[in-house]
């Protein structure tokens, strides 16, 4: 099962969120937005194929670990049309503000992890595993490179939101079930205390 790490917003910031999206419904026939209970910032990829048994493990360590993690204030910079030298973005998303005490919180998961050495879960990390933000809609997969660039120009075009930081009291592992052609689904298996 592919599983990772995860924070989900408080219904507040979810309200918001929701309220950014519907700005795209003139551009529904290019993008599908993702559903607001499924809407996370993903602190830990955790692995593509992790077994039964790895996640059991998984969780009986962070359980361990409860009430250690660390409770982060969580800041929505802004809402952005693909990532830093996309030549074709296929992804809206709200952009996380980068924190020390977020980063030291995914940096506690990742060193878990790392210690267990699963054979099966991913103990190394990659060049964009930082880089934290929610992911609201994705392109469709028959729209053009030029519906890609309108709703670019689009973003750019709206006001910046502003939204309230929230304290992360408690993340999920969460599985990630692949709908091959649409968005994944999302599926909470367990929750930890921060």
């Amino acid at each position: 099962m592919r599983l990772f790490i995860g924070i989900f917003p408080p219904k507040e910031i979810l309200d918001q969120l929701r309220d950014t999206i519907r700005k795209y419904n003139k551009f529904k026939r290019h993008i599908v937005p993702y559903p607001i209970d499924q809407l996370h910032i993903t602190l830990k990829h955790l692995g593509p194929q992790i077994s039964f048994e790895s996640r059991d493990k998984l969780v009986e360590k962070f359980k361990s670990f409860e009430g250690n993690f660390g409770k982060p204030e969580i800041k929505i910079k802004n809402v952005q049309w693909g990532f830093k030298k996309e030549d074709f973005p296929k992804y809206l998303h709200a952009k996380v503000e980068d924190s020390k005490d977020l980063l030291a919180t995914a940096n506690v998961f990742h060193e878990i992890v790392k210690d267990l050495r699963l054979e099966d879960t991913v103990r190394w990390k990659n060049k964009f595993s930082n880089s934290f933000h929610i992911t609201l809609a994705k392109l469709r997969s028959t729209s053009t490179r030029s519906a890609s660039v309108q709703v670019r120009k689009f973003t750019r075009e709206l006001l910046p939101k502003e939204f309230p930081p929230f304290i992360a009291t408690e993340v999920y592992l969460v599985e990630s079930i692949p709908n091959y052609g649409q968005r994944p689904q999302y599926r909470k298996l367990e929750s930890f205390k921060l």
